[in-house]
């Protein structure tokens, strides 16, 4: 006798479907990932006054991230030429791809420098995937080139 199932299965379908309240399972949300801790690696700074005029220089960088939720604080220093020179905290967001979004708008406009001439940033990325930090400035001036700092640090 088949109908003892059928039975069974509307109970079921009369307890469940008002459960789903009309709607589809909600996706998961993705997961903000933890990204505190202290970064450090090598750092590449590269002056290009134009492509047969480049210089490079080689240094460190440590990052020191503290997390609360997407909420992240940045400080640290970079060191080139044997000397540190302390970065300013500045404070952001990261995303669940581990993209940092700089939260300053001290790094947009224009700067003037009197030996480099005008002065806009042109990209500034870092983005933290598998205990790595990967960072990246572009600056372009009037007179100058160009400088890009990179440097790929890994959680101590």
């Amino acid at each position: 006798m088949r109908p003892g199932w059928i039975i069974n299965l509307l109970a079921l379908l009369v307890v469940v479907l008002p459960a789903c309240n009309n709607s589809s399972p909600a996706a998961p949300t993705p997961a903000i990932p933890d990204v505190a801790g202290t970064y450090s690696g090598p750092l590449v700074f590269t002056v290009a006054v134009d492509p047969d005029n480049t210089q490079t220089l080689n240094g460190t960088m440590r990052l020191v991230a503290t997390q609360s939720g997407s909420q992240v604080t940045l400080n640290g220093a970079i060191t080139l030429f044997g000397a540190a020179e302390e970065l300013p905290p500045t404070v952001g967001m990261i995303n669940e791809d581990g993209e940092f979004t700089f939260a300053d708008d001290d790094f947009e406009g224009v700067m003037t420098d009197p030996e480099c001439g005008e002065s806009r940033l042109t990209r500034m990325t870092l983005v933290f995937m598998d205990g790595t930090a990967v960072f990246e400035q572009v600056i372009e001036t009037t007179d100058c080139g160009t400088f890009t700092v990179a440097a790929t640090m890994a959680r101590e």
